[in-house]
């Protein structure tokens, strides 16, 4: 029996390249509208839309690493960090 499985993996996997072209042009997209933008204020929101989703991913990388630490400090009574600094 053929299995599907490695065509629906195929599937997945070229739907999120075509996510992630889709999300790069349109990141050139505004940093190209950032160059041709006359006013500082256009400038800034343009490269602020480019740059939040690269922040947001850097603070869910940080929050897990501080989760990870208030687990294995709770682990050893010694808790110092308070879980809900992420929430």
């Amino acid at each position: 029996m053929v299995s599907l499985v490695p065509s629906k993996i195929a599937k997945s996997l070229e739907e999120q390249a075509m996510g992630h072209q889709e999300q790069r042009r349109q990141q050139l997209a505004a940093i190209k509208r950032a160059d041709n933008a006359t006013d500082d204020e256009a400038a800034r929101d343009a490269v602020a839309r480019v740059q939040a989703p690269r922040l947001k991913a850097i603070m869910r990388g940080s929050c897990a690493v501080l989760k990870s630490i208030y687990t294995m400090r709770r682990q050893k009574s010694l808790v110092s960090i308070s879980p809900t600094l992420c929430m």
